[in-house]
């Protein structure tokens, strides 16, 4: 198991079960010029966001967003842009992000179109570094027309598509 865990740890983490006969590496994963983050208290802005590593020479990255809410510009102009840079200058990476890139991944987009991950800005962010770095929403391409959500709101009221695996092209994926 990798953990990555916040100071306090109420506020986030990051944490991966990796079966004992499994052979990984712990990658250091470099945010560049990311800074810190006052829902933090670290000088690592990571702490409790990010862990990474390497089986059979596919780096896994798990990510924990920084919430767009109150966040947002930080989540656009600093989280987002170094993370993505980061990720380019990796062969094979799959990676967790939080966000709903599309209508079809939020029951009313609508009403949560402010909603924290499914934002105007944050869908820009996730749909350009797409574009540039050619990598695929591993889901949504097996499943172009599925309304399936891995987060539910309070009572149920809202889902959300929101943790999407996606891979480099360079990563073979299996065909549907």
């Amino acid at each position: 198991m990798i953990v990555n865990a916040h100071n306090p740890s109420q506020w986030h983490g990051v944490a991966v079960l990796i079966r004992k006969d499994i052979d990984f590496a712990e990658v250091n994963f470099d945010l560049g010029l990311c800074e810190t983050r006052d829902d933090n208290r670290s000088n690592d802005p990571k702490t409790g966001r990010l862990i990474a590593f390497e089986v059979n020479n596919i780096v896994f990255i798990a990510t924990y967003s920084p919430n767009s809410g109150k966040y947002l510009s930080y989540r656009i102009d600093q989280w987002d842009k170094y993370l993505f840079i980061a990720l380019m200058k990796i062969k094979k990476p799959i990676i967790d992000i939080n966000v709903s890139p599309y209508p079809i991944d939020v029951s009313d987009p609508k009403k949560m179109v402010k909603w924290a991950g499914f934002t105007p800005e944050e869908r820009e962010s996730f749909s350009s570094f797409m574009k540039r770095s050619k990598m695929i929403d591993i889901w949504r391409k097996q499943h172009p027309k599925e309304i399936k959500y891995s987060y539910r709101g309070s009572r149920g009221s809202c889902g959300m598509r929101l943790d999407n695996i996606i891979v480099s092209p360079r990563t073979r994926t299996p065909s549907h």
